[in-house]
């Protein structure tokens, strides 16, 4: 059927209509919400608000426009403070030729230099590496195998110096002056008496609970149980303890 002039201005006019529609919600910034949940639940197209907070649309400070059925993003504000100006750039930086320097003058190596890549290859520069060091003092150069193994072995034994000693006990030793860089180890007790405001120790109760002796100026909530392994220690007269069930 062949379209009259009626039929065709009535297309038109339709798809002008709608142009004219689209036309009609431009975006307008409406203001601010601290969170998306406080966006309006009602808003007309084309209204756009900025969410302070990080949410489901986007990062801190996201743009969104109402599009007639869901929120649709439009961005985040830019902080331009983090760009150099224009006018803040150099002279230099400006000029079309730009400034050139030799490796020399960057103190960059020279083109012919062999970087090592083993061990094999590297060599002794005696103004770094000495072979008479015998202590670490010498600032700025590097020490020998000698004078750190040397240093090394006195860590280790300031290490085990301040490590605490742990001595084995026997039933027979049924008291002990605490001494506070030891920890004693006690088997089955019957009976323990301890000396001493500052120690570690540890007994074993069997069937029939332990009777432990402590200073009386020690402060101590201790009920020896049976058939339980206790660990005690005690600092300037406080106890504290743990125990757990003999296996």
């Amino acid at each position: 059927m062949a379209l009259t002039a009626k039929k065709v201005y009535a297309i038109l006019k339709r798809q002008i209509s709608d142009m004219e529609a689209q036309l009609n919600h431009p975006v307008r910034y409406k203001g601010t919400v601290s969170t998306s949940d406080l966006l309006p639940l009602n808003p007309a197209i084309g209204d756009m608000y900025n969410i302070e907070q990080k949410s489901i649309y986007g990062e801190a400070g996201m743009n969104v426009a109402w599009n007639g059925v869901v929120w649709d993003t439009m961005g985040a504000p830019i902080d331009m403070s983090l760009y150099i100006k224009s006018d803040e750039l150099a002279d230099w930086v400006k000029q079309p030729q730009k400034p050139s320097y030799t490796a020399e003058e960057v103190g960059a190596l020279p083109a012919d230099s062999k970087i090592p890549t083993k061990v094999s290859e590297l060599e002794n520069d005696s103004n770094y590496l000495s072979g008479t060091d015998e202590t670490l003092s010498v600032s700025g150069k590097a020490a020998d195998a000698k004078s750190t193994g040397a240093a090394v072995d006195s860590l280790k034994k300031s290490i085990e110096d301040l490590r605490e000693k742990r001595i084995e006990k026997t039933a027979d030793d049924t008291s002990v002056v605490l001494d506070a860089s030891t920890f004693y180890v006690f088997p089955e007790m019957q009976t323990l008496s301890v000396t001493g405001l500052n120690g570690h120790f540890r007994f074993t109760s069997g069937s029939m609970a332990t009777t432990l002796t402590l200073p009386d100026s020690v402060i101590s909530d201790l009920a020896v149980e049976p058939n339980r392994i206790y660990e005690v220690s005690i600092v300037d007269g406080y106890l504290a303890w743990t125990s757990w069930a003999v296996s």
